[in-house]
């Protein structure tokens, strides 16, 4: 069995297997029909190899197998009770999952493991705002920005917990200095203009302007990917054909007015986002149901700021 220091990370793959290395980094290029049979052919000789163990729950958690996903986490922690990153993953987990109560009680002893690390206290300071406890929440978020680690989507949930209790002119300050140190956060500009209260200037709007281009193209690719975890089901439905689509865009603005014409699957490439079938696959397999992508689309769009 592979013994994993409840610390790993990626920047010290170097002392894993070659196979994990490449999973590792076809994952972080989110290329999963190349890292799943990397971590299947892994875990077939190394089924108690952690490491493995939540690489392939992080590949089921971005199908929206989550499921699946937090059976592996929870897999990994039985063998090692102590690999605080898979905790961590299980607590985002459950948070996605709305699950917030389950979330806290992995984040309490992740942050008992893990004191310095940032990203677990802005992970509970979400879920304590998710169950209503603000203050518990803006404690947490004022204690990230005073040691100066305020990332702009820190500011940002900052403020939208500011404003959720009342504290509006604190809650646009949160979003200005998200903006200051992200000035194209479209986030943050919109968090701003949905509120009554505040209202954007003309200094606002040409900052806003400032950051839309002009020409825009767009190229996404999708492999051969299968939308079953299991081998038998993945065996009587298939894999979906590989596809590549491609969106152009243009604009101009003047003055108030802004104007944009697009394209998108501009070659009506006709992909296979993924297959689903109507019954169990063992008699529906056949005649699995294509979720295809949307066909070509071309459009004009105007607007005007009053």
């Amino acid at each position: 069995m592979a013994t994993i220091p409840p610390q790993s990370s990626l920047s010290r793959l170097g002392q894993y297997h070659p196979r994990l290395i490449e999973a590792a980094l076809a994952l972080n290029e989110n290329d999963l029909p190349r890292a799943e049979p990397l971590l299947r052919a892994h875990l077939k000789e190394d089924p108690f190899d952690v490491l493995a163990i939540r690489m392939f729950a992080e590949l089921a958690g971005r199908i929206g197998r989550f499921r699946d996903a937090e059976t592996l986490l929870r897999r990994a922690l039985e063998i090692a009770p102590g690999f605080t990153a898979a905790r961590s993953n299980l607590a985002l987990l459950l948070h996605r999952q709305n699950r917030p109560e389950e979330a806290l009680e992995e984040l309490d002893r992740v942050r008992t493991e893990e004191p310095e690390e940032p990203g677990h206290e802005t992970l509970q300071a979400a879920v304590a705002g998710r169950i209503g406890a603000f203050d518990e929440a803006l404690a947490l978020y004022e204690a990230i920005l005073s040691r100066g680690q305020g990332l702009p989507p820190i500011w940002l949930s900052y403020g939208h917990t500011l404003k959720t209790v009342g504290r509006l002119d604190d809650g646009i300050a949160a979003y200005r200095k998200a903006i200051a140190l992200q000035p194209h956060f479209g986030e943050a500009w919109w968090s701003i203009a949905n509120l009554k209260t505040a209202q954007l200037g003309a200094q606002d709007m040409a900052a806003m302007n400032a950051g839309l281009p002009m020409a825009e193209a767009s190229l996404s690719h999708q492999g051969g990917t299968r939308s079953f975890l299991l081998d038998a089901d993945f065996a009587a439905v298939g894999s979906t054909k590989p596809f590549t689509a491609v969106d152009f865009s243009v604009g101009v603005h003047w003055d108030s007015w802004r104007v944009e014409a697009f394209a998108q699957n501009a070659f009506d490439s006709r992909g296979q986002l993924s297959l689903n079938t109507a019954c169990a696959t063992t008699f529906c397999g056949p005649y699995a149901r294509v979720y295809p992508t949307r066909p070509r689309l071309f459009g004009i769009k105007a607007g005007y700021d009053f």
